[in-house]
């Protein structure tokens, strides 16, 4: 996503940037307006009493719903490959085994919701069905599995376009896929500190996403082209 001849020059730029105070401003954006945008998204699908939040970062997912009384939350559990948890959670935290990442830390059954939020893409390809699977196999019966990803549709109009849409059209596919890698990568250096970043990025289109379920042996309920929110800093589509 980045040219090998200018990685220094952006490095640069961003050391820059950061020292700034833009990094905080983001991390304060990132602790209020995004966690709220992504609470709402998830209680629309959301079913209790246990919420299981999957690359959790900051816990602030958990945290939300146990602070708002109607969501119907009365247990939640964050887990990350990093032990990112801030002080004041409510939620619970579990890290990741090093030498077993993709194996969830979380008994079978326990989960009512397991969310994953812009994690699956910092997964490699070939492992992305297993940690489907894994979430599976922590689900209760009727539970449900909330995936939220960078990526867009290439058969359906997006739900909130802002202006971006069609402009995001006119790149290649390959310049798609990069750009949300760089958009991705950027954030999370403002937001937890590149070296926290996974970086595979295995990004799909919403159709491929939706193969990798079924495949998987979910049962899609509903799948959605976001498009791009209001409420979310970076610009990358959402689905």
């Amino acid at each position: 996503y980045c040219r090998s001849r200018d990685e220094q020059h952006l490095m640069n730029e961003l050391v820059r940037i950061r020292r700034s105070g833009f990094d905080k401003q983001y991390r304060s954006y990132q602790a209020r307006s995004r966690a709220a945008w992504l609470a709402d998204l998830v209680q629309e699908y959301f079913v209790g009493p246990t919420l299981v939040d999957i690359g959790c970062g900051g816990n602030r997912l958990g945290d939300q719903f146990l602070r708002r009384k109607s969501s119907g939350c009365r247990r939640a559990i964050g887990t990350d490959l990093s032990p990112i948890r801030p002080a004041r959670s409510k939620a619970e935290f579990r890290q990741h085994d090093e030498s077993a990442p993709f194996r969830i830390p979380v008994e079978s059954g326990l989960a009512n919701t397991v969310v994953l939020a812009n994690m699956l893409h910092h997964v490699p390809v070939f492992e992305q069905s297993g940690v489907l699977s894994e979430c599976r196999r922590i689900l209760a019966p009727s539970g449900r599995v909330v995936i939220i990803e960078d990526g867009y549709s290439t058969l359906r109009p997006p739900e909130k376009d802002l202006g971006l849409w069609p402009d995001f059209l006119n790149f290649s596919e390959e310049l798609r896929f990069d750009s949300m890698a760089l958009v991705d990568w950027v954030g999370t250096y403002f937001g937890a500190g590149a070296q926290s970043m996974p970086r595979p990025f295995s990004f799909r289109v919403l159709e491929d996403w939706d193969a990798l379920v079924e495949f998987s042996a979910l049962r899609i309920r509903e799948s959605r082209f976001l498009g791009f929110p209001q409420g979310k800093l970076h610009p990358n589509p959402q689905l």
